[in-house]
């Protein structure tokens, strides 16, 4: 038993000088890859939704209070000029209203036509002519008013005023409504475009005329193109973001109200390509690689873009040297390294 525990504390004394020899020598271990130089694209990506541009948009709505009944279309379909979009019934109030006014104007003009032909055989004097004049004027100003309104029609099917895309449907069917809701939104068939909102950070790169590349976030896979054409140089308060707008490339038609992903080329770049792994960075932020020469690591500090698993560097690295790409955490500048597998 004691051979035994003496053979063990040989083998760990022998271990340990093994161990420390390693040590004093400073050798790491290390992966290496040769410098690549290629052209890098930078990107940003932003998610929006597909809509159409404020003018091509008209706001559906009725001047007078009633109930939505038998709506006949959706968000996201399309209609023609004349296609009906629901049935309207006028409230009760609304019609008696109308009624009202419509016999009153009647009255009016039956009074003036009794006190002219009584002038004319001189029973009334001028003023009491002028006054029926007067008051079958106001009649008729009050029925015209609830004309307009539509008050006399109890139940009306609206029809879309031009061709276009119903967007969004703000009321229900069967609601009752006061006078002036907007029941539905209605854009015309125009080039659609896409409101994007992109992170703060990355806003600041992105320029109009940068090409933009599209994709659903549902539904079939497809890619679209677009540009940019404006872009808010202040924060939206709902998103924290700022937004901008793409016009999409001609013969594209989405679905209006689609939600999308967009991915923005900001710039092209020819760089120094290494892994993510090979770049490091201080205390200070500052990043740097180890490059090999002569079996000793070489400190240089890098300016790094990143993109995807790859980063692009700029600095004072030697094309001819290799990159440190595994064990470059234990390295100092000047440490003696081995190539793993030598």
């Amino acid at each position: 038993m004691n051979r035994f525990v003496t053979g063990l504390w040989v083998l760990a004394m022998v271990l340990g000088a093994v161990t420390a020899q390693g040590e004093e020598g400073g050798t790491v271990q290390i992966r290496t890859r040769p410098l690549l130089r290629q052209a890098m694209s930078f990107t940003v990506t932003g998610y929006g939704t597909v809509t159409s541009t404020p003018r091509n948009t008209q706001s559906i709505a009725l001047p007078r209070a009633g109930m939505v009944d038998q709506v006949r279309v959706m968000p996201g379909q399309r209609v023609a000029r004349g296609d009906p979009l629901f049935e309207f019934v006028t409230d009760p109030a609304g019609v008696v209203g109308h009624t009202q006014a419509q016999t009153a104007w009647i009255f009016a003009r039956n009074e003036y036509a009794r006190l002219q032909r009584q002038y004319e055989q001189q029973l009334v004097t001028v003023s009491q002519l002028e006054a029926a004049r007067k008051a079958l004027h106001d009649a008729e100003s009050a029925l015209q008013a609830q004309d307009r309104l539509g008050a006399g029609s109890e139940r009306v099917t609206v029809a879309a005023p031009f061709e276009g895309v119903i967007l969004t449907q703000s009321v229900a069917q069967g609601e009752r409504i006061p006078a002036g809701t907007t029941i539905l939104q209605l854009a015309r068939r125009a080039q659609p475009q896409v409101q994007l909102t992109l992170p703060v950070e990355e806003a600041g790169q992105v320029r109009e005329g940068m090409p933009v590349t599209l994709t659903p976030l549902f539904g079939r896979a497809q890619t679209w193109r677009g540009t940019v054409v404006a872009l808010h140089g202040m924060i939206n308060t709902q998103t924290q973001g700022v937004d901008l707008w793409v016009r999409l490339d001609p013969g594209v038609d989405p679905v209006l109200g689609m939600k999308v992903r967009a991915t923005l080329e900001v710039r092209a770049q020819t760089l120094w390509v290494v892994p993510r792994s090979a770049v490091l960075r201080d205390e200070a932020g500052e990043a740097y690689l180890f490059q090999v020469q002569g079996d000793h690591a070489r400190r240089v500090v890098v300016t790094a873009f990143e993109n995807g698993a790859m980063t692009g560097v700029e600095g004072e690295v030697n094309p001819t040297l290799p990159v440190v790409v595994e064990g470059n955490y234990e390295l100092a500048d000047g440490m003696a390294v081995r190539e793993s597998g030598r």
